[in-house]
């Protein structure tokens, strides 16, 4: 079991016992995979053999139930060193195949799951009756049973359907029989009833009794109570007697010229939502369907199928029962209660949907005190959340979740009085798996040492991460595994690199990136973080040429005339930054009679790079009277002066309006959050002294 495993089987809380299982001895984790926007870790595994069914169920388990509680989600797929199964076996992980996923839909579940299965090569037979060997199924359904199967560790299997003639004889015998006896059983019941209604039945009268809609529909309603429900998620193809669940929130009643009436209605079950149709004889029965209405929560049973006019899969309804909806509560543990205090209303554009008197209305329902609203670079819902919050009697925490900018994004970092024409440059460039300094790895660094626009070194190097390359890294850099597989070990890579720049002003496109990770894995293998001059050629451009709308590297190029032979590979988009340089080095000099690297930032940078900068959130919440009408301040200048495609709030116009205020570090667009990833804790830390909270 490999160092990297076996701390995973500890945060898991497996076993000892069962980590000592033979089967668990060469596990290892080949890499780990994560999607950042969906919350989902992936985890690829090593074994020497496809584990005991026990085994992997316990895995499962330990995986969903720890990373659930941080909101995330765990999925691994396994890869074997030797695939030789037992029939039981593939019985079993056959089974579990149906569990979650595309194979979990009602209909392929109920009639495959239960069936025998067996393996002959890459041939996996099913063995069933004829009711299985449906064209949907094999084109639909058994390709995604195949690869659930190999995410096991099984072989690359074909499905064939095998019909067995005595299991369909079995079957249609089964279902007459079953279709008797409930004949049977109906004509009992109606012939019992018929004699308790002569008995009990009073003399005929003349009058012709009027008809009971209510009655009527009491009598004829569904019985969907046991029913199994399919969540709308789950449903991308056609499929038959299938139960929904959820709200209704568009009605409308349409009359054919023959006197038909047609429902049309559309329900959400907050998995998904989902167009509904119920095709009734004349108005007179459609009142029959009067329970649906808005906002009424149904259980409904139809066949979903392709609307040829939507061209969308719509749920052709044949029955319909009003169900029972019990409101979400908040079910924190007694004395304790949830804290709303980033709450988005319908004012924030593309973000939210509730209106500022729902969520106060839930709040006061839920025994909260107070709820804050944040809508983003806004305070349009503060007048209705104010009588909102004064009606339910709980406090309104006034607030904004605003765009923050550096109004002064500097070119040069650790800059120091230096002769722009004489000085030695590196300029330098990396390639890595991923965004993130922490999580990600450098694959190469790549530099070229220039003095007066003439190479006079280079520096190349690709860096092995210990883990294959993802398809997307090399598609992006054209790096390959052949690339990195026989490199320097990362710090004999780093230290070889450091002595390289020595005495010399480092350069690199958008340097924060670049700068941000070298720093990382500096401090990781104990080495000093870079301390001399640093220029960013990307802020050296956005000043140098505002007029431009595009300031990346391969815009720059063409423009220039510079050659770029392969952009995002680290040797090939250092040199082009050089060639670079020394047309802006040239361009100041001449335009500006700027030739000291200290004044670039005193003299170059313009008074709306505002409006080119990097933008971050952060929550403001009003503490007082005069907070508030800060607040109010910072909304207007934000939506006139600083407005550039959103409404921005540089720092320093934030500074000299905090008074009264309290400052939060927002979500993950947050710049606190963005330096634990790009940078690190250390950094993160230093970042977070600004606010007054971290979210």
């Amino acid at each position: 079991m490999s160092s990297k495993f076996e701390i995973l089987m500890n945060q898991l809380g497996i076993s000892d016992q069962l980590k000592q299982d033979p089967a668990l001895v060469d596990a290892s984790i080949e890499r780990v995979v994560v999607h950042k926007i969906s919350k989902v870790w992936e985890f690829h595994f090593v074994f020497s053999n496809i584990l005991p069914i026990e085994i992997f169920l316990e895995l499962k388990k330990g995986l969903s139930e720890e990373f659930s509680k941080t909101g995330n989600k765990a999925v691994f797929e396994i890869k074997v060193l030797s695939q030789e199964f037992s029939n039981e076996l593939l019985q079993a992980y056959y089974r579990e195949a149906f569990s979650e996923g595309p194979c979990a839909s009602q209909g392929f579940k109920s009639l495959y799951q239960n069936l025998q299965v067996r393996a002959e090569g890459n041939q996996l037979f099913i063995e069933g009756s004829e009711a299985i060997d449906k064209e949907h199924f094999k084109k639909n359904h058994l390709p995604n049973l195949a690869k659930q199967l190999e995410k096991f560790g099984f072989p690359a299997f074909v499905c064939q359907i095998e019909k067995n003639d005595a299991l369909t004889q079995e079957q249609e015998e089964a279902f007459h029989t079953e279709n008797e006896q409930i004949v049977q059983a109906a004509n009992e019941e109606a012939l019992r009833a018929m004699e308790q209604l002569e008995q009990m039945a009073p003399p005929p009268v003349e009058e012709k009794p009027t008809f009971d809609f209510q009655s009527k529909k009491a009598a004829a309603k569904p019985k969907l109570d046991k029913a199994e429900v399919t969540q709308m998620i789950d449903v991308t193809t056609e499929e038959n007697r299938l139960v929904f669940e959820g709200v209704v929130f568009d009605v409308e009643h349409k009359v054919t010229r023959t006197g038909r009436v047609l429902i049309n209605f559309k329900m959400t079950d907050y998995s998904s939502s989902f167009s509904m149709q119920k095709w009734v004889k004349n108005e007179e029965e459609a009142q029959k369907f009067d329970l649906i209405k808005k906002n009424s929560w149904l259980r409904v049973r139809g066949n979903v199928e392709m609307n040829n006019f939507t061209r969308d899969l719509t749920m052709n309804v044949q029955d319909v029962q009003e169900v029972v909806h019990y409101e979400q509560k908040d079910l924190m543990p007694e004395g304790e209660r949830r804290v709303e205090f980033h709450a988005h209303t319908n004012m924030s554009t593309m973000d939210a949907l509730p209106e500022v008197e729902k969520i106060v209305e839930t709040a006061a329902k839920w025994g909260h005190k107070a709820v804050a609203i944040t809508d983003h670079g806004n305070v349009q819902s503060f007048p209705h959340g104010y009588k909102a919050a004064k009606k339910a009697g709980i406090q309104l925490i006034y607030g904004m979740e605003a765009n923050i900018v550096e109004d002064r994004v500097p070119i040069v970092y650790n800059e120091v009085e230096m002769d722009l024409s004489e000085a030695t440059y590196v300029v330098f460039d990396v390639e890595t798996t991923g965004l993130s300094a922490i999580y990600n790895d450098l694959i190469q660094v790549a530099a070229s040492k220039m003095y007066k626009g003439n190479v006079i070194a280079e520096f190349d190097e690709f860096i092995n991460p210990g883990h294959p390359l993802s398809a997307f890294t090399t598609e992006l850099t054209g790096i390959t595994d052949d690339h990195v597989k026989n490199a320097k070990p990362l710090e004999q890579v780093l230290q070889e690199f450091q002595e390289f720049c020595k005495d010399t002003v480092l350069v690199a496109h958008n340097a924060t990136f670049d700068v941000g990770f070298m720093n990382a894995n500096y401090e990781r293998h104990g080495l000093p973080k870079i301390s001399q001059p640093v220029i960013d050629t990307l802020e050296f451009a956005r000043n140098l040429y505002p007029e431009y709308k595009r300031h990346g590297l391969g815009p720059l190029t063409k423009r220039f005339g510079v050659a770029l032979e392969h952009h995002h590979m680290a040797n090939y988009d250092a040199e082009a930054t050089g060639r670079l340089l020394f047309i802006f080095i040239k361009e100041v000099a001449e335009k500006h009679g700027v030739t000291d690297l200290a004044r670039l930032n005193i003299d170059l940078i313009s008074s709306d790079s505002y409006k080119k900068a990097r933008i971050k959130h952060a929550t403001i919440y009003v503490k007082n009277q005069v907070g508030l009408k800060n607040i109010f301040k910072l909304v207007s200048l934000s939506n006139t002066k600083y407005f550039e495609g959103v409404p921005r709030i540089p720092r320093t116009v934030l500074d000299a309006h905090r008074e009264g205020l309290i400052l939060g570090s927002a979500c993950s667009e947050g710049e606190v959050f963005d330096a634990v990833v790009s940078q690190g804790v250390d950094a993160a830390v230093e970042v977070a002294k600004y606010y007054d909270f971290i979210e």
